[in-house]
C-alpha cells in the first residue's frame, strides 16, 4: 500500500504540471548554487585586490622615500611595521630578480662592466 502511494506521487510529479514545477525548482537550485560560487569569487577577487593595493603602496614607498628631505614618506601617512615589512619583501625580490637576470645575461653574452641594468 505504501509503495503504491509513493509510486502515485512520483507519477504525479512527472506529469506536465508538476514537471514544470520540478524543473523550475531545479533551475532555481542551480541559480542559487551559481550565485554562491560567484559571491565567493567576488570575495576572493576583493581580497586579492586589497593585497595587491598594499603591495602597490609599499612599492610607492620604495620609490618616494629615496628623496625625502624630512625622512618621512608621502604627506604624513602612518608608516607601520607591516608596511615596512612589505617594502623589504618587495626590495628583496627585486634584488633577487636583478641578480638572476644579470647572471643569465652574463652567461649568454659574457661579463661586461657597462651592463649594470641587466640588459644587453
Amino acid at each position: 500500500m505504501i509503495e503504491v502511494k509513493k509510486r502515485e506521487r512520483l507519477e504525479r510529479l512527472l506529469t506536465s504540471e508538476y514537471r514544470n514545477d520540478f524543473e523550475h525548482a531545479l533551475h532555481m537550485s542551480d541559480l542559487e548554487h551559481k550565485n554562491k560560487v560567484l559571491k565567493l569569487e567576488i570575495t576572493m577577487m576583493r581580497e586579492r585586490a586589497e593585497w595587491h593595493n598594499v603591495r602597490l603602496y609599499a612599492t610607492g614607498l620604495i620609490v618616494n622615500c629615496t628623496g625625502c628631505e624630512r625622512g618621512k614618506p608621502f604627506d604624513g601617512e602612518q608608516l607601520t611595521e607591516e608596511r615596512v615589512r612589505e617594502v623589504e619583501s618587495i626590495a628583496d625580490r627585486l634584488r633577487t630578480w636583478f641578480s638572476n637576470h644579470k647572471h643569465r645575461v652574463e652567461l649568454q653574452h659574457g661579463p661586461s662592466q657597462n651592463r649594470t641594468d641587466g640588459t644587453d
